[in-house]
């Protein structure tokens, strides 16, 4: 096991995966970055790291103050209008889902996609979308972007799952990333392995247990759910941890969820939409 303490059962009093304040733990991510010398990663391999590691701290969904402070020197006036209109546009869907039949997520399949609104502790909205755009063997193409203040960042990676409840299965086997500036990464193998403790908390989201986890109904902008599962998820990472109460549903693809409040820090995440189908490559 990973520092990363995710629900997968057992003793453990959380059941889940990490979703709201992931990025409490940027700070701690971007000091472990500066402390790996360079010359252990060549000139270009350094770059890419650096890069990347930008990019990563974006996707760690509430990260975006974080972010500001250590990759960009102001909010982007353009982005932020962006965001603020498509939040102000949003309007709570009339839909209805029944209580689950059984504790399990839906399976993956290409064409699925979810969007979720994430307010960081200090009220920045920020809009990330995750969807499955393709299938090699036993795994999936999974692409993550958020759009915030600071601008959009996105990333593409191969990953294999397994049955999505043992975090020791997932297997990521390519990475790319795209930056506020279009710019687009490949990372070599050797630096993915570098970083694979910076974008596991994204992954682990997708690894869910809520067999012993209470059921309680809960309401988000795509609609009301009946008999959700509820539980704590902790993230903890470079001696930095949060906590936050989810509630998951298995009608919502991907990563299930339909809101989560940080217990730790205050920061609120809420489910805008989702699709069964449809979901392409912006790669």
């Amino acid at each position: 096991m990973s520092k990363f303490d995710t629900l997968t059962g057992g003793a453990s009093r959380d059941r889940g995966a990490g979703l709201v304040g992931l990025s409490r733990a940027v700070p701690a991510c971007a000091g472990a970055v500066r402390s790996l010398p360079l010359c252990s990663r060549g000139a270009r391999g350094a770059v890419a790291y650096i890069d990347a590691m930008r990019i990563l701290r974006g996707l760690l969904l509430s990260a975006l103050l974080a972010l500001a402070a250590a990759c960009a020197p102001s909010i982007n006036q353009a982005a932020k209008a962006d965001v603020d209109a498509r939040i102000a546009a949003m309007a709570p869907s009339g839909r209805a889902f029944e209580a689950p039949a059984a504790a399990a997520p839906m399976p993956l399949e290409v064409g699925q996609w979810v969007t979720i609104k994430v307010v960081d502790k200090d009220g920045r909205p920020s809009i990330t979308t995750y969807k499955i755009v393709g299938e090699d063997g036993d795994a999936f193409w999974i692409e993550t972007q958020t759009d915030s203040y600071f601008g959009s960042q996105a990333m593409r990676m191969l990953v294999a799952l397994g049955d999505r409840t043992d975090p020791g299965a997932i297997d990521v086997r390519a990475l790319w990333t795209r930056d506020a500036n279009g710019n687009v990464q490949e990372m070599p193998p050797p630096i993915m392995a570098m970083m694979k403790g910076s974008f596991e908390p994204i992954l682990r989201q997708m690894i869910l247990r809520w067999d012993a986890l209470p059921q309680e109904d809960a309401a988000a902008i795509a609609g009301r759910f009946a008999g959700c599962f509820r539980g704590q998820s902790t993230v903890a990472v470079a001696g930095y941890s949060t906590t936050s109460e989810v509630w998951w549903h298995p009608a919502v693809p991907v990563i299930s969820v339909v809101k989560a409040v940080g217990v730790s820090e205050p920061s609120t995440t809420e489910l805008v939409d989702f699709g069964y189908d449809g979901a392409t490559s912006s790669f």
